[in-house]
């Protein structure tokens, strides 16, 4: 392959440590097996996952990769389009039930990326949200990794990277996705989609590191507006102005408990707000509304906020009510 890694195009930004290194692996075709892309939610894991099966299906041999040209890439144009490409994912639960991925599921998906390629080349399989994975499933999937056949990638995708099992982990190559600055995300915002500075601003503070939730918030202003009041409940809570709190736990919308994850997620990026707030971050775009307006929170309680902010999040792997459970929570911080 005569490609420079400058002709490998990737669909996000920041991490250049992640597309640095898969660059140089594709270039001298040493590819691993199994990959683990461990990070906070909606940073790019999904994408990157599978961009890299694009390049990889990609006909292509002496231009940019993917070419966007070639039969393969335009069958991909909007998402990947190919026999030898399968996805994976927890299916959705009908009655808000704690649902993981089955034993089922993945004997059907190593049965499936077992099959000789229908096109010569590689076969890929992603395994989104691999946290989800039960015990049993996981297991099964053990030989699978083990068995380091030519031209077979697996990769998951997780936020929860301490959820795997260690005999999972210790077989894969592991990359990890950290928050992307807000200026990096700011001047994305403007060159890719001729946003305002002032919106750009807001929104790459707003996203918290995130470019694909920064792209959410671009795309979908009643989402942002959401977010936004679900941040304003909280501060007002942590501002002593919200004198019934506990009412408020029905205005915000919750229906499962991926939602109360999400609730708590919002509130601590407004404590993460406040923190910078109060070491004199004046220019910043916080989630609340009235971000010039200190509130005394001392150090050691925004620490203990953050303790029980997890704790919460423990909770809600349990049976218990998640109601209960952001009820319980902003108890502990009145």
């Amino acid at each position: 392959m005569s490609l420079k890694e400058s002709q490998i195009i990737w669909p996000s930004i920041g991490n250049e440590h992640i597309t640095n290194f898969l660059n140089k692996n594709i270039l001298n075709k040493k590819l691993a097996h199994f990959y683990v892309f461990a990070g906070p939610s909606q940073i790019g894991k999904f994408t990157y996952a599978k961009h890299l099966a694009k390049i990889l299906f990609c006909k292509s041999s002496n231009e940019n990769l993917p070419c966007n040209d070639c039969e393969i890439c335009r069958k991909n144009k909007l998402d990947i389009n190919h026999p030898d490409f399968y996805l994976l994912q927890k299916e959705k639960s009908t009655n808000n039930e704690k649902q993981n991925i089955s034993v089922a599921q993945i004997r059907y998906f190593i049965e499936k990326i077992k099959l000789s390629s229908f096109s010569n080349s590689y076969k890929i399989g992603i395994i989104k949200d691999a946290h989800y994975l039960n015990q049993e499933a996981a297991n099964a999937l053990l030989k699978t990794l083990e068995e380091s056949k030519n031209k077979i990638i697996i990769i998951f995708t997780t936020n929860c990277e301490t959820n795997l099992l260690e005999t999972i982990v210790s077989r894969a190559r592991v990359l990890k996705f950290y928050p992307v600055k807000n200026d990096i995300i700011h001047d994305f915002l403007i060159e890719n989609f001729q946003v305002k500075p002032s919106l750009a601003k807001k929104i790459s503070h707003l996203s918290a590191g995130r470019p694909i939730l920064a792209k959410k918030f671009l795309e979908d202003e009643s989402f942002r507006e959401h977010y936004i009041k679900n941040s304003n409940i909280f501060y007002e809570f942590l501002n002593k102005k919200n004198k019934n709190f506990l009412f408020e736990i029905d205005k915000l919308e919750i229906n499962t408990k991926e939602d109360a994850k999400k609730i708590i997620n919002i509130w601590e990026s407004v404590l993460r707000d406040i923190f910078l707030l109060n070491l004199g971050e004046k220019d910043l775009f916080s989630t609340i509304s009235n971000s010039s307006q200190k509130i005394d929170i001392s150090f050691q309680n925004i620490l203990n906020y953050f303790k029980h902010f997890q704790l919460a999040k423990k909770y809600l792997k349990t049976n218990v009510s998640y109601k209960l459970i952001l009820e319980n929570l902003l108890i502990n911080l009145a």
